[in-house]
């Protein structure tokens, strides 16, 4: 799945996977957050959640987005959750 190392920015934090969902995928389709939430299955505050950078995408949550939207498996997980997690890690330490 990770055929490269993962590049995170260093001169700002990574944009969190809740940001790119909205901006690449639900403004582009004319979805809403409740309609989406209610297309996968999930509640419409778990979502704004997410979106608003308050939650972290679970793997189950990820591989509803990924299907819902023809994202490569792992992809949301792999590269924009992980990418979001060593930014907070590394600011604490």
């Amino acid at each position: 799945m990770l055929n490269h190392p993962l590049s995170l920015p260093t001169n700002r934090r990574p944009i969190p996977p809740g940001e790119i969902l909205v901006r690449e995928f639900l403004e582009p389709l004319g979805m809403t957050q409740v309609a989406f939430a209610k297309h996968i299955g999930i509640s419409t505050a778990r979502l704004s959640e997410i979106i608003h950078g308050k939650r972290a995408v679970s793997i189950d949550t990820a591989i509803r987005f990924e299907r819902a939207l023809g994202i490569q498996r792992g992809f949301v997980v792999a590269y924009m959750q992980l990418a979001v997690d060593i930014a907070a890690a590394s600011a604490r330490n």
